[in-house]
């Protein structure tokens, strides 16, 4: 077997691998311990068969945060890995080019695979106010990289939502309009506990207070997305609303007042639908036009006052939801730079730019 055939096997497992990789991450790490680790031979199966799934899942988890959840048996299983002859022609090139197909491996993932994942994660993180536009990072999304539209959604409501917020100074005002003596005498350390009211004192006033209601929370769940201080609870459903979709949202809410924002919602017909079936907790429908509004208001009108805080919250949220767990940013780059990978020229067969004509 030639070195293009060998290579062509590689292609293949590249272009069938799913986001975690994990077949075309076994093999770079077996090519890379037959070249670096004396007690790895490849004319010996069995001195890597078994050792070789524990270094994809340590490099699986470094790169994307989970390991491969097969069974031991279909794990050892080499038939449907790569051809021993392929291997063995792959081991002798990099060997020789101190890790080139190794290096091969790696960039392609990297180009191919977490290349949109990686490029949200630049674009959001390096533009500037004056270059960053809400069309753009909502064309940022993957089915291949985790990066759904549900989870950038909540993230850019949450972020206006802050920094307008924070702009305007809000604040949000606790009042007891009965105050008995007897009871708040009684019961002055739960009240002091959880309305923050000590002793003496009937109102209660704090900057008003928006979170998330936790990482990844758009997956499939019904529940609240956005929360506050102050009772607005907001839900992110990158859906197109329905009879059904409503229900589910007036069912599954548990506050008075609900926000639903998504995608495909003619506003009059919503609306219209909500007042007939009763669902009165839906105060609100938002689209992705009013939010490409509002954050074109935002980034051009008072882009002194509300851009940079606009683009701090997205960044930190953003960076928060990918960098770790199921959803996480590979780091490819650092394996790259450890490795000395750039180091080696990708010419031939082996360029980039060639092998992404060919997938």
């Amino acid at each position: 077997m030639d070195i293009a055939d060998a290579k062509a096997e590689i292609d293949t497992l590249i272009n069938n691998a799913r986001f975690r990789c994990f077949r075309p991450i076994r093999v770079a790490e077996i090519l890379h311990r037959s070249r670096t680790v004396s007690e790895v031979a490849l004319e010996e199966p069995e001195s890597y068969r078994v050792e070789s799934s524990r270094w994809r899942d340590e490099m699986s988890r470094r790169l994307t945060g989970k390991a491969s959840s097969s069974s031991r048996s279909y794990q050892k299983d080499f038939s449907d890995l790569i051809d021993p002859s392929s291997l063995a022609e792959l081991d002798e090139v990099n060997r020789a080019e101190n890790g080139l197909v190794e290096s091969y491996i790696y960039h392609r993932l990297k180009h191919d695979k977490w290349g949109s994942l990686i490029a949200a994660r630049d674009y959001i993180n390096e533009s500037a106010v004056n270059e960053f536009t809400f069309e753009t990072y909502m064309e940022l999304t993957t089915d291949v990289g985790g990066l759904q539209d549900d989870a950038l959604l909540e993230i850019a409501v949450y972020a206006l939502f802050n920094s307008i917020a924070e702009a305007l100074d809000a604040k949000a005002k606790l009042e007891i309009d009965n105050p008995q003596p007897d009871l708040l005498n009684d019961f002055s350390s739960f009240i002091a506990t959880f309305m923050g009211l000590d002793a003496g004192e009937t109102t209660f006033e704090t900057l008003v207070d928006v979170h998330r209601a936790g990482k990844a929370t758009y997956a499939a769940d019904k529940g609240v997305d956005i929360g506050t201080n102050f009772g607005t609870m907001v839900q992110v459903k990158y859906v197109t609303l329905s009879r059904e979709n409503i229900n589910d949202i007036e069912t599954n809410s548990y506050v008075d007042r609900v926000v639903v924002v998504c995608r495909g919602a003619e506003k009059d017909v919503i609306e219209r639908v909500s007042k007939q079936l009763g669902f009165e907790r839906v105060r609100a429908i938002v689209t992705i036009s009013d939010l490409e509004a509002w954050y074109g208001t935002a980034l051009r009108s008072y882009q002194d006052q509300l851009g940079e805080p606009l683009l701090r919250h997205l960044r930190s949220e953003f960076n928060e939801e990918y960098r770790g767990g199921d959803t996480k940013v590979p780091p490819v780059d650092d394996l790259i730079a450890e490795r000395n990978y750039d180091a080696i020229e990708l010419l031939g067969i082996w360029e980039i730019e060639a092998a992404d004509d060919t997938a």
